[in-house]
């Protein structure tokens, strides 16, 4: 006994609709491995006869002046070769940004927020250094200043430096002050606006005999509180130095 089968007729134009689709599919694949062979290599050739070349722009190259230091004499390196966390605020940038408090100048600067005074938080700039109290954690030219108290202004600041994962992991924040250095300078700067805001400063430094030198700093400055009939701020400040023995191996600042 013989068995015999036949694919009926209706299924052909099926078979020839997916083989057509198969070999379309196999088509666009195969397309643009063709094309990145050959054409890419045509149209570098082409575009290299039309039109004009690209312009090079001349290079520029960015350098460092190194002049940025930590004031205290415990670091002897670099800050870039220095295995801490290192912020250094300068007077340039101060003055850029006219920071005209403490607050103001870190604010600038990641992982401090500041505390307010509801909850018994006490009186002054209630600063937090990566979530710590840094209260206690502040010193003026490497003396400790535990005062809780608002530092108004930078008028004497020459740069603000905040170390980070000292003093039981928070960190540190000194103030340096501004003293009498090498070389003369003079600058005077003024600002006025609404609200009877005014100010005014001088920076001052003179070098005279050998190896000494005096250095002023002066301040005014009012305003009056935006949308307040009788709130004024009002200060003043003086800050005078002396240096004798500089550029040798001691110096004596008064």
């Amino acid at each position: 006994m013989s068995v015999s089968a036949s694919r009926p007729a209706s299924c052909l134009p099926r078979l020839r609709l997916v083989s057509a689709a198969i070999s379309l599919v196999l088509s666009s694949v195969a397309f643009p491995l063709l094309a990145a062979d050959t054409l890419t290599p045509i149209a570098a050739d082409a575009g290299a006869d039309a039109g004009p070349q690209a312009t090079r722009l001349p290079a520029v190259e960015v350098q460092g002046d190194g002049k940025i230091e930590v004031s205290s004499p415990k670091y002897t390196a670099p800050l870039l070769d220095t295995p801490q966390t290192i912020t250094v605020v300068p007077r340039e940038i101060i003055e850029q940004q006219n920071l005209l408090s403490l607050r103001d100048i870190l604010s600038t600067l990641p992982g401090i927020t500041f505390g307010a005074g509801e909850g018994g938080g006490g009186y002054g700039d209630s600063i937090n250094l990566r979530g710590f109290s840094a209260n206690n954690d502040i010193s003026v030219d490497g003396v400790r200043d535990s005062a809780q108290y608002s530092r108004t202004d930078p008028f004497n600041l020459e740069q603000v430096e905040v170390v980070n994962g000292a003093n039981s992991v928070g960190g540190s924040i000194n103030l340096v002050s501004k003293a009498a250095r090498q070389g003369d300078s003079h600058t005077v700067s003024a600002a006025a606006g609404t609200d009877s805001y005014g100010r005014i400063t001088l920076d001052s430094n003179t070098e005279f005999g050998d190896g000494m030198a005096f250095r002023v700093n002066v301040m005014a400055h009012e305003n009056d509180a935006p949308g307040r009939d009788f709130e004024q701020f009002s200060r003043w400040g003086i800050a005078p130095s002396l240096a004798f023995g500089l550029g040798g191996d001691t110096t004596l600042t008064l």
